[in-house]
């Protein structure tokens, strides 16, 4: 796992702080908000406020279409709000068969969940670079046709390994993390 902040950070015009302002939410492809979910509870906790991971558009990765991304951001979501509450769900029911599908989930390698209690609040997929290609130091191209992933309601650190395990899944060098816990671009990859 490699975690950089973009060099020469420094100053009212450096190159991150005008990455973070032209990540918008805008051009959303799907969301698990619903008009009457809409709430900002989840800012309370100035810890977990989540973030954005923005995938590359380079030719050698695995740019998912979009119903593939919105089905693996499905699953990912399920299988970690199930881990929380399967302690809870197992102690009611004694069902081994819920056990042995929490043991069985796409994190199982990675554990996303520590002891935080974390429960993604809700996520949203679209095109969030709203001006401007980006390129990484090796060469990783990021533009407006790039797709996005807002999560809600997650630690940094939370983030940081949805982030690695995206890009493993879909064959990314790195992905772009806009943090909203510390207010910084991050470039995370899988390794």
């Amino acid at each position: 796992m490699i975690i950089k902040e973009r060099s020469g950070d420094r100053g009212a015009y450096s190159p991150s702080r005008y990455l973070y302002r032209t990540i918008k939410i805008e051009n959303i492809i799907a969301s698990s908000w619903s008009k009457l979910e809409k709430t900002t509870e989840w800012l309370d906790d100035k810890y977990k406020r989540g973030g954005v991971i923005i995938l590359s558009i380079d030719e050698d990765t695995t740019i998912p279409d979009e119903k593939e991304f919105i089905d693996w951001i499905k699953k990912m979501t399920k299988t970690v709000n199930n881990r929380l509450s399967s302690a809870i769900y197992v102690n009611k029911r004694q069902n081994t068969n819920f056990i042995s599908k929490i043991k069985s989930n796409l994190f199982k390698k990675d554990k996303i969940i520590d002891d935080t209690n974390e429960l993604i609040k809700s996520w949203t997929i679209g095109k969030f670079l709203t001006s401007g290609t980006y390129y990484c130091s090796d060469d990783t191209v990021y533009d407006k046709d790039s797709l996005s992933l807002e999560i809600l309601g997650i630690s940094s650190k939370t983030l940081i390994k949805i982030a690695e395990e995206l890009c493993r899944t879909f064959n990314q060098k790195n992905v772009i993390v806009k943090d909203y816990n510390n207010t910084k671009i991050l470039y995370v990859n899988g390794k």
